[in-house]
């Protein structure tokens, strides 16, 4: 939880971006792919928000996680 910007209906929150690695089957030999619905730093508004990442492998197999950010208005 975090407290809003002085005179801000929000807050800049950053945060360090996830990472992913292929598993014991997987092809490793390209790129994993992480694509996020918000990155460190930006700004989000006072309740609950949610952020979502998405980690895709060359094969097309993906997984998907999220976390909420919480701005209370102070």
């Amino acid at each position: 939880m975090v407290n809003a910007a002085q005179g801000q209906c929000g807050a800049n929150i950053g945060w360090t971006p996830p990472t992913a690695t292929g598993g014991c089957n997987a092809d490793t030999t390209g790129a994993i792919t992480i694509v996020g619905s918000a990155m460190p730093g930006d700004f989000f508004p006072v309740g609950v928000n949610t952020v979502t990442y998405t980690a895709t492998d060359v094969a097309g197999q993906s997984i998907t996680n999220s976390f909420t950010v919480t701005v209370v208005d102070n």
